[in-house]
């Protein structure tokens, strides 16, 4: 927040506040097929077995290796549909549950509602570190080559 002399600033805003530390993150909104095409597939004899996979592979892996050499940030984080089979392709893709990671990255948050808002809903909350991220992008990249 930038103050010029001349505003006065609300004391809140200005205060220190009791934060032990700052866990920067990138959140993929939205990641998640929608019905229309569910049904535009099913009509054309195809399953969407995969494209989950391959959009973030192909797209979504670069773009977080771009992103992650103009910004600093540690983690990738989404909600996931909280689903069995849906957390476990993210798990195959390498995101864990505050669950699966309780004694690394909970303790480190005091409040985990700042991550997962409101607007997620009964979504599960997963992340990623951006270090293996771009070390799939490295090792998918030599395989091409």
């Amino acid at each position: 927040m930038v103050i010029k002399p001349y505003e006065k600033a609300n004391p809140e805003h200005t205060q220190e506040k009791d934060v032990e530390k700052i866990i920067s993150c990138v959140e993929l909104e939205h990641f998640a097929l929608n019905d229309v095409y569910l049904k535009w597939l099913e009509d054309h004899g195809h399953n969407n077995k995969g494209i989950g996979n391959g959009i973030f592979y192909e797209y979504i892996c670069d773009i977080v290796a771009v992103l992650s050499s103009q910004i600093n940030f540690s983690y990738l984080v989404l909600h996931a549909y909280n689903n069995p089979k849906v957390i476990e392709a993210y798990r195959k893709m390498g995101f864990r549950t505050m669950k699966d990671d309780a004694e690394d990255i909970v303790p480190m948050l005091s409040d985990v509602r700042a991550l997962h808002c409101d607007y997620a809903g009964d979504c599960r909350f997963m992340f990623e570190e951006v270090e293996s991220i771009l070390f799939e992008v490295v090792r998918r990249n030599a395989y091409v080559q």
